[in-house]
């Protein structure tokens, strides 16, 4: 059986996943059904900033980083900084749902 945090981890992984494919998507690839692949290798590096609880500059930063040095683009910083805050609140909702705390 999954403990909290294995569930957590899971999920987290899985909505980073899903962020960099439908919202970052610097090459533009969401509409392709095969481009979930283009995306998979950042997700562990993203992953591992959000858990090391990386702050919404530090992922906007690796966000950046990842379009300009690997994917070869021009950075598009407003668009990084939003991606950024969306991973940065999808990790701390799934904080709240696996550890039972709440801020309502």
């Amino acid at each position: 059986m999954s403990t909290s945090t294995d569930r957590f981890d899971q999920e987290l992984f899985q909505r980073i996943d899903e962020v960099l494919l439908y919202h970052w998507d610097p090459s533009g690839l969401a509409r392709d059904p095969l481009a979930r692949e283009h995306y998979a290798g950042f997700v562990p590096d993203v992953f591992a900033a959000l858990l090391d609880d990386a702050d919404e500059q530090r992922v906007m930063e690796l966000l950046l980083l990842l379009e300009t040095e690997f994917l070869g683009l021009a950075p598009r910083p407003s668009h990084a900084r939003r991606v950024a805050e969306i991973l940065v609140e999808w990790r701390e909702v799934l904080e709240r749902k696996y550890t039972g705390a709440s801020s309502y």
